[in-house]
This record gives structure tokens, C-alpha cells and sequence, in this order.
């Protein structure tokens, strides 16, 4: 499927379209599945994948109602898949056997983003202890006045990130500011290279 067809299906103005067409245009990848699949098939698998995702603390835009809308088609479904050009952001696509038309489609940030985010916040709890132990120990001049608020305020970044829609334009400068920010604990353990800008 070119481009342009794939543009012209995404013509909704549901925010999981809205999101596709605007990542699509910024260059992402794409495809689409030759074959149609089941549309039980698929609502059974995505349905079990939205439980999952939530377990994990992540709520897909749109998935839910996605496997509401397969599952009502009735017919065979073909999926696929947009990626943002930037790795954050996963949309996924049902269209008709056809591909004539656009079933539904939901997206989400991608696992990899979401971890970076959980870190940066679990690496800002870990120094807001580490600053409350430094201050007690040596007292509160043996560090800089601005360090605990730049803490709160890169934890402040990333929740406003895992919120923010994708088609906003400080996403792009936002995800490349927090992976610069990451770097400071490039040294840790859990530190992931695939973050690196």
C-alpha cells in the first residue's frame, strides 16, 4: 500500500487517526499485512494485550475501543503497524479485507520509551534520597540550591511526557530532551544505550 492510500484511510478525526496521519506524515514506517485474518481472531489477541498492557502501567489510546469496533466488523480484518520516525510511538491499524478502509486503530508509546521514562523517575526518587542523606550528613551547604528542584522538575518533564499527545509540537524536542537527560545516568546498570539521542 503507498503512502498516500494509507493517508487517505486515516482521514478520521478520532485521536488514534488523528495521531496516525500526523506520524505518518513526520516520516514514520509503515506496513500492512497481504492477508486478512479473523476478526474474532484478532479482538481475542488484542483484547488479552490491552490486559496485559495495563498490568504494566500502559494505557494503548484507543485499543480498547479498537477490538470493540473489530469484533463488531464481524469479517476478516488485515492489520498494520506505523512506527514513528523517531522509535516513541506505535500505531496499530485493522482495515477491511480490501484494505479499502480503515476498521480502527489505536496507538501507544513503545515499551522502550516507557521503561526510559519509569527510570528517569525511579533515578530522580533515588537522588532526592541520596540529596536528603548528603544534607544530613554534611549539612544542607554541601550542595547546590538548585539540585533538588531540577530533580522535580526532569520528573516533572517525564510525566508530562507520558501524557502529552504525540501530535504536539514539543513532542519530538520533549523525547530528545529526555533522553539527553537520561544520559546523566548512563553509568547505572539499568541505563539502556537504545536511549541515547
Amino acid at each position: 500500500m503507498e503512502r498516500y492510500e494509507l493517508e487517505s484511510l486515516l482521514a478520521g478525526d478520532d485521536e488514534a487517526s488523528v495521531i496516525a496521519l500526523a506520524t505518518l506524515r513526520s516520516g514514520a514506517t509503515y506496513w500492512v499485512g497481504d492477508r486478512a485474518q479473523p476478526a474474532g481472531q484478532h479482538a481475542g489477541v488484542f483484547k488479552r494485550r490491552l490486559q496485559r498492557m495495563r498490568m504494566n502501567g500502559l494505557e494503548p489510546l484507543g485499543l480498547e475501543r479498537a477490538v470493540q469496533l473489530v469484533r463488531e466488523h464481524g469479517r476478516p480484518v488485515r492489520t498494520g503497524m506505523i512506527d514513528s520516525a523517531d522509535r516513541t510511538w506505535t500505531t496499530l491499524l485493522f482495515l477491511t479485507e480490501d484494505g479499502s478502509a480503515l476498521v480502527a486503530c489505536a496507538g501507544w508509546l513503545r515499551p522502550l520509551v516507557v521503561k526510559m521514562l519509569k527510570f528517569l523517575h525511579a533515578q530522580c526518587e533515588a537522588d532526592n534520597h541520596a540529596y536528603a542523606e548528603v544534607s544530613y550528613r554534611f549539612g544542607g551547604d554541601a550542595l547546590l540550591d538548585s539540585h533538588l528542584p531540577m530533580l522535580d522538575l526532569v520528573d516533572m518533564l517525564a510525566r508530562d511526557y507520558a501524557a502529552m499527545d504525540p501530535t504536539d509540537p514539543r513532542f519530538a524536542g520533549l523525547t530528545y530532551a529526555l533522553r539527553v537527560l537520561a544520559q546523566s545516568y548512563a553509568e547505572h546498570p539499568d541505563y539502556c544505550e537504545l536511549w541515547r539521542p
